[in-house]
């Protein structure tokens, strides 16, 4: 489950999972919605950085990944 690779494959195979990207030049793949989850991309499944965004994704920061 490290970072949600797999998601971001899933994804990109059109296969029936929440549709994930981890770049914001890709937010216009996702579909159009009232409500964004955005979580950092890190190990483990916790919550921590966890944000629920309503106003939609254009003023989000640049995604950051670890070195």
């Amino acid at each position: 489950m490290v970072g949600k690779q797999y998601l971001l494959e899933l994804t990109a195979a059109g296969l029936p999972v929440t549709p994930t990207v981890d770049d914001s030049h890709d937010v216009g793949r996702l579909p159009q919605t009232p409500t964004y989850v955005v979580r950092p991309k890190a190990a483990g499944a916790d919550p921590i950085g966890l944000e629920f965004v309503r106003e939609g994704l254009a003023g989000l920061p640049p995604v950051r990944t670890a070195s």
